[in-house]
């Protein structure tokens, strides 16, 4: 007779045999297969320390999905997690009807105490992941169509009093739809440490550090209740720098020196030919210490518009914002007037020049190697 006894071992079974006596049998998850109104959760998509985002189908029509996002069930009762539940639930619905936002479809309470979020389904791939089936670095001009569309959500964020605080790749979701008017569609997702401005009230305690390291602006690491427009400002700046060059700014050192890095070290400029001079000018300025001295979203876009030229086989930095955000452009007539008619006349030409139906091996740039001689710091000044 084969002895078998079972223990639990950090969250999973462990069952004795005679072959291996530790061998690590999953618990499944006591939410897969619970009904959330007309959707069956199916799978796991992620866990993290404070909550679980699942799939979810249609239990009548499979095709239709959704994403469901619940707090874990020993945090239900934690004032800290549903407060932040609650603002995130504020800040995603207020912001919804943005074509570059995910869209909060429903939240309540599940019978066991767990609230729970319902999401659009996304059907695409975090940037992080665009990037490296692209060589890992964009061409300048597909970074700015892609930047270009986070900058208007985080503007309609910005104007409806929503601070993200959490822009890095895994929060965008990059949609591949070629037969859509914006082929490469861009989603901001997970407002989960993002900031809701009302009167008489803070969600964030004072000198608690709230994002993530590298992403982050340096005032979020004192506190995070500091953070306003111009620090998501910071944040996107970083990840322009990551689309265009392949790298992060300050590379990655330990975390707990990056504060610091972040403070008395300028950024190694690359060479021209992969940034230009005005591009980088720009990108300096966001990472300013001082908020203030930072541009706002419109003026980051409108700016980086103006310093990128049409080339032979890519449309204007101004063409390019036309097509994504022509609101961006109506109170700068005179950055407008630089617009190639023939973007005027038809803005989708420059989705078909950007993002022909070409293999990704063949479109994908030359990765860049920070070995290569670099500009100097005040290049373009």
């Amino acid at each position: 007779m084969v002895l078998r006894a079972a223990r639990m071992v950090s969250g999973a079974r462990r069952r004795q045999t005679m072959a291996d006596p530790f061998v690590l049998v999953p618990v499944a998850d006591p939410l897969i297969g619970t009904v959330i109104g007309s959707f069956v959760i199916v799978r796991v998509l992620g866990r993290g320390g404070m909550g679980a985002v699942y799939l979810a189908q249609h239990k009548a029509a499979a095709h239709i999905r959704s994403v469901f996002k619940t707090i874990l069930a020993h945090l239900s009762n934690n004032p800290l997690m549903i407060s932040r539940f609650n603002t995130e639930i504020e800040a995603v619905g207020r912001l919804s009807c943005h074509e570059n936002i995910v869209e909060l479809k429903d939240f309540g309470v599940l019978p066991n105490g767990q609230l729970y979020m319902q999401f659009e389904y996304i059907d695409g791939i975090p940037l992080d992941r665009f990037l490296a089936d692209w060589g890992g670095r964009l061409s300048l001009h597909r970074a700015a169509y892609l930047a270009f569309q986070v900058c208007d959500a985080l503007y309609h964020a910005h104007a409806n009093g929503v601070v993200h605080r959490d822009l890095k790749p895994d929060n965008l979701m990059v949609v591949i739809q070629d037969k859509n008017r914006v082929p490469r569609l861009v989603k901001l997702v997970d407002f989960g440490v993002s900031k809701v401005v009302r009167a008489g009230e803070v969600q964030t305690m004072s000198g608690m550090k709230m994002g993530t390291p590298y992403y982050m602006s340096i005032e979020q690491y004192a506190n995070a209740a500091e953070a306003s427009d111009k620090s998501d400002v910071y944040s996107l700046a970083i990840l322009l720098w990551q689309m265009i060059i392949g790298e992060l700014p300050w590379g990655r050192p330990d975390p707990n020196v990056l504060y610091h890095i972040q403070r008395t070290v300028i950024p190694t400029l690359p060479p021209e030919s992969v940034m230009p001079a005005g591009v980088a000018k720009l990108l300096l300025r966001c990472f300013s210490i001082d908020p203030d001295d930072r541009p706002t979203m419109q003026e980051l876009a409108v700016e980086l518009a103006a310093v990128i030229p049409a080339t032979d086989d890519a449309p204007s930095g101004g063409a390019i914002l036309l097509h994504i955000a022509p609101h961006f452009l109506s109170s700068s007539p005179d950055h407008a007037s630089t617009v190639p008619r023939a973007a005027l006349a038809n803005p989708d030409l420059v989705a078909a020049q950007l993002w022909p139906p070409v293999s990704l091996a063949a479109a994908a740039v030359v990765p860049y190697d920070s070995r290569l001689p670099a500009l100097s710091a005040d290049a373009g000044n």
